[in-house]
């Protein structure tokens, strides 16, 4: 995958190893970018739509295991089913939202956990930005910030934050 070294945006698409070798009967299996990373004690991951937002925010959030589906579809049961029984985190690009959040609810459904993310859709970028986009502009409150640690004690408060929705003493909304 290439990318352009000034904009940080991904350029000429991918060059898939399988063709290049000329290898007619290969049948492209793919995971989750990032999968061998959950291990035996993981309890949270993240997903993001891009590699890139996945190795930046792994840095930058490494209360997360931080997941990438390599494209807006590949937000799908049959690359999700690993993570089954974990606490998952979606971060969908900008306008993708509402594709994403289809598909959490068919797999929570069936016994997942995936909470989607309005980060993108609440924030002014353009369609298709991500967290990488806008990773600099983002700042939690105080009140996000103790929220955030109480959540880790008792993942259930994200529901009851979302349920109802609730908001911090100033009436903003919390975000995740």
């Amino acid at each position: 995958m290439n990318y352009n070294s000034e904009t940080g945006k991904r350029s000429n698409g991918i060059t898939w190893a399988h063709r290049l070798i000329n290898a007619p009967d290969f049948e492209l299996r793919q995971c989750l970018f990032g999968l061998h990373l959950v291990t035996k004690g993981v309890t949270k991951v993240a997903v993001v739509e891009s590699e890139k937002t996945a190795i930046l925010f792994s840095v930058n959030r490494p209360d997360f295991i931080w997941l990438a589906t390599g494209s807006l579809s590949n937000f799908k049961k049959k690359l999700l089913e690993p993570l089954k029984g974990l606490i998952v985190k979606a971060f969908p690009d900008k306008g993708c939202y509402e594709q994403w959040l289809k598909v959490a609810n068919a797999c929570n459904k069936d016994g997942f956990n995936i909470q989607v993310s309005k980060i993108m859709e609440e924030t002014k970028a353009d369609k298709g930005a991500d967290l990488a986009d806008i990773k600099d502009t983002v700042s939690y409150t105080d009140e996000e910030i103790n929220f955030h640690k109480l959540v880790e004690i008792n993942p259930t408060l994200n529901k009851l934050v979302e349920s109802f929705d609730l908001h911090d003493k100033f009436g903003n909304k919390l975000r995740h």
